[in-house]
């Protein structure tokens, strides 16, 4: 149990430490993509949630290290049972998080694969036309390509489902700082928004559908990245309540210990002052 309990204070120290820094970390990055115009890129075919979420998560990461380290260096049954119920909590917004995600990369699949025409479902329709927006504001609007049109029973590629009253509403949401943003990023060497005939693979070539399938393949990349990420900081989560376990308990066994040590000693008192009593009366 000695060398299980030196393991548990190691770990501890050790993870919650780790998780300090990667708290840190991720209010860095927040930070970062707030003010250095990545945010609108972060942020594209997402909710703001994606850009504001690394701010939150780092600010808990960040507070659960420095409980759990103090908690396990000064062995605090107080302190660590807060952290494990902190835990509980963590890894269940984390596995729902995980899920999320990996259904949302999917989704984003459907729609970088697919033909927009056959994306009936609401949130690939929703996606689908925002990509296809995106497209209109940043390339077509700029010169980068034609036009992209409804579509029909003869356009079923690289076209929007919404109605045209729908479709410019969602046209007026594009910041022309997500297309400055979009410049910033590449794939396989070319800018997702630029000139064609300086860049041939820059705006999809002009094409609305190899636009909509290079957006659609950068941001699911994301999300998959950030999607192990949570499953793997859930994996080690729950080691560590495994361990803030063991500390409780080793903890709580040397209080009552302790306990047993000082009822003993005032058992063997309260025995000398009897027999002290005893032979006086005597």
């Amino acid at each position: 149990m000695g060398k299980l309990h030196t393991v548990s204070v190691c770990w501890m120290k050790s993870i919650n430490a780790f998780l300090g820094l990667l708290g840190l970390g991720s209010i860095g990055f927040g930070c970062y993509v707030l003010f250095s115009g990545y945010e609108d890129a972060y942020s594209v075919g997402m909710s703001d949630v994606a850009v504001y979420a690394p701010l939150g998560v780092g600010c808990m990461l960040f507070v659960l290290g420095i409980l759990g380290f103090c908690g396990a260096k000064h062995q605090s049954v107080k302190l660590l049972l807060l952290y494990f119920c902190l835990l509980l909590v963590l890894i269940a917004v984390m596995g729902s998080t995980a899920v999320i995600l990996f259904a949302y990369a999917g989704t984003l699949d459907n729609v970088s694969v697919g033909n927009s025409a056959d994306l009936v479902d609401s949130l690939e329709g929703k996606i689908n036309d925002f990509q296809i927006a995106v497209y209109d504001v940043c390339c077509a609007a700029e010169g980068f390509g034609d036009p992209s049109i409804g579509c029909n029973e003869n356009i079923t590629d690289g076209c929007y489902l919404s109605d045209d009253a729908s479709y410019d509403k969602i046209k007026g949401t594009i910041a022309d700082s997500l297309c400055s943003a979009l410049e910033k990023v590449e794939i396989d060497g070319a800018a997702i928004v630029g000139d064609p005939n300086i860049t041939a693979a820059a705006c999809g070539g002009g094409d609305p559908a190899v636009f909509q399938n290079n957006i659609a393949t950068y941001v699911e990349g994301e999300v998959e990245i950030a999607a192990y990420i949570v499953s793997g900081i859930g994996g080690l989560i729950l080691f560590t309540m495994l361990f803030s376990c063991i500390l409780m308990c080793k903890k709580k066994e040397g209080v009552e210990g302790d306990e047993y040590s000082q009822r003993a000693v005032s058992d063997r008192f309260d025995e000398y002052d009897q027999q002290k009593a005893a032979n006086m009366a005597y």
